[in-house]
């Protein structure tokens, strides 16, 4: 059953009597439930209880169909990533590939930012996780880099949207807990910035406090993505 689909049973599975959940669940309502679960409350909500609480099963029904927390968690992964929209194939132009798959992966990240905490402890072994690994291997096929350099590029374009996607949500974590907008964090410490910057012991953080321009987020991960890009092209003869 698609992902979409069972998330649309839960509401249902939820409100059937017990003795026939079990009969009911399958192991993609579980995932979808747990997903839930994760995108409202955070990952550290999702335990098998409260999974099973939120279809209205008992726990031990949910073992039929996932033996532990951590292979729920794996599946919720790989869960994730197969809503990655990409075409069957690279269309053979590496950069435009490359940007489609990060791109793709970050609207995802966004839409479940547990996954970018999850991702880089624990990558799932699974179909729906290496299918784009396997995009970018025979994108980058293209690109004329032998497999150990392509991996590595792959490895570090998977590293940028990761880390991006945590630092955004992080910031709007932190906008939620506080009240305070980014213009607002800044106006209660610039006195302590610029204490800190008079001292004269950090001259380049002082030209960056001058003169940066702060770059709003999709401008700054384009910005970012084509200089991996770049590198990416710009890889030695040896390499390719």
């Amino acid at each position: 059953m698609p992902p979409g689909r069972a998330r649309q049973r839960i509401s249902d599975t939820a409100q059937a009597p017990t003795r026939f959940a079990a009969q009911r669940l399958s192991r993609e309502e579980i995932v979808a439930a747990a997903i839930a679960t994760a995108d409202r409350d955070g990952v550290d909500a999702v335990s098998m209880r409260g999974v099973a609480a939120v279809l209205g099963s008992g726990t031990m029904s949910l073992y039929r169909h996932v033996a532990s927390r951590e292979q729920l968690l794996d599946l919720m992964i790989d869960s994730a990533y197969s809503e990655i929209e990409l075409p069957a194939r690279p269309s053979g132009a590496w950069r435009h590939d490359l940007a489609l798959l990060a791109h793709a992966q970050r609207r995802m990240m966004r839409a479940h930012p547990w996954a970018a905490l999850l991702v880089g402890s624990r990558p799932p072994v699974l179909a729906g996780f290496l299918r784009p690994f396997e995009f970018a291997l025979a994108a980058l096929a293209g690109a004329g880099l032998e497999i150990t350099d392509a991996a590595g590029a792959a490895a570090t374009l998977n590293a940028f949207v990761t880390g991006f996607t945590l630092y955004e949500h992080a910031e709007e974590e932190a906008r939620r807990r506080t009240g305070l907008t980014k213009e607002d964090w800044r106006a209660r410490n610039a006195p302590l910035v610029e204490r800190i910057l008079a001292s004269g012991h950090y001259p380049a953080v002082s030209q960056f406090v001058e003169r940066a321009q702060d770059l709003d987020p999709e401008t700054a991960f384009e910005t970012a993505l084509r200089r991996i890009l770049d590198g990416i092209q710009a890889s030695p003869p040896a390499s390719r």
